[in-house]
């Protein structure tokens, strides 16, 4: 394998690591805030008035105007408690899916210049769309980078 397809493949690897990432954060930040909103109002409550984290600094502000007796940094311990094995785990799955040939490209530490740009627009793109959105726009992305991923190895499909 040349270096430019190996750059190519772990440019690729690097697009799914950062989807993964960061989706995984997104999820994470909305569940803290879901274990605090039901820990202060109870869970049908919570679910009756559709009540959301609104502003996480200096305080906590609810979506109906309370703000809460808890320390964002609660938040942001719960957070990260859900986010790294989340992403860990995800991140290993993800490495066992992929074809041998990724696992060789990645040692190089090279990315083509496409992967870069596309990490930097995907990096504010998932961070500033709707959760939902964002959800849906990296599981179609992954699925599509999984799918294609023997369709992009050299010919004969080793390195």
């Amino acid at each position: 394998m040349n270096t430019k397809q190996s750059e190519s493949l772990s440019g690729r690897t690097l697009v799914m690591w950062l989807v993964i990432t960061l989706t995984m954060l997104r999820i994470a930040s909305w569940a803290s805030g879901q274990i605090l909103l039901i820990h202060a109002y109870g869970g049908e409550r919570v679910s009756r008035e559709h009540l959301q984290l609104k502003r996480l600094k200096p305080l906590l502000v609810v979506s109906n105007g309370d703000v809460l007796p808890i320390s964002p940094f609660v938040h942001y311990l719960i957070g990260v408690a859900i986010w790294i094995p989340s992403s860990i785990l995800l991140l290993m799955l993800a490495f066992k899916l992929l074809p041998q040939p990724y696992h060789e490209a990645m040692k190089g530490g090279t990315y083509a210049g496409w992967s870069i740009l596309s990490v930097i627009l995907l990096f504010f793109a998932l961070n500033m769309l709707p959760l939902k959105l964002a959800l849906a726009a990296a599981s179609i992305l992954l699925v599509l980078l999984f799918l294609t991923a023997r369709a992009s190895l050299p010919a004969g499909g080793e390195a």
